[in-house]
């Protein structure tokens, strides 16, 4: 089968445009080495009551090089409308909001090589980030940052987030 190709007076420019994209999808298919800022995490919604809401991130990372775990919450209020249903902020006191976060590493089942014990907001807020760069980590293997993230209104009220598996060379 062939095909022609039949060009009028603006050809040139047609063809000009061939070329350019012909250049762009060139370096598409060029083969790059992995960015040092890689990063595996998950998020969610971990409670909602009909009045206030706790969503966490859980983030796992090369960071500089040796690992970097980050944790966020965002405690937010019921406001009622629809797609909003947790878009209002709700400001927590001073140790009302707490994370804790374990650099996981994976054998023959989850072992800890960093754990960072409970961290509680110093300050009135809504939203809490907690984050570690490690200078060493336990070997060249899959790591997962696993969160506990609550806020307390009468009880601790959130959950446990793992990150996602990420594997760190060091």
């Amino acid at each position: 089968m062939r095909l022609k190709l039949s060009l009028k007076k603006d050809s040139k420019k047609i063809w000009v445009g061939f070329t350019a994209i012909a250049i762009l999808l060139s370096f598409s298919v060029i083969p790059t080495q992995e960015a040092a800022a890689h990063y595996v995490y998950r998020s969610a919604q971990l409670y909602w009551s009909g009045g206030d809401c706790v969503t966490g991130r859980s983030e796992v990372s090369h960071g500089s090089g040796n690992g970097y775990s980050r944790a966020d919450i965002e405690v937010t209020r019921y406001s009622g409308t629809y797609h909003e249903s947790c878009g209002e902020p709700f400001s927590r006191p001073n140790g009302y909001i707490r994370e804790r976060m374990a650099l996981m590493y994976w054998t023959t089942q989850w072992n800890t090589c960093h754990d960072t014990g409970y961290l509680y907001n110093g300050k009135s807020a809504s939203i809490f980030t907690v984050t570690r760069t490690y200078s060493n980590v336990c070997g060249g293997r899959n790591y997962d940052t696993q969160s506990w993230i609550h806020e307390y209104n009468g009880s601790w009220k959130g959950g446990i987030l793992w990150s996602g598996s990420h594997w760190l060379p060091i």
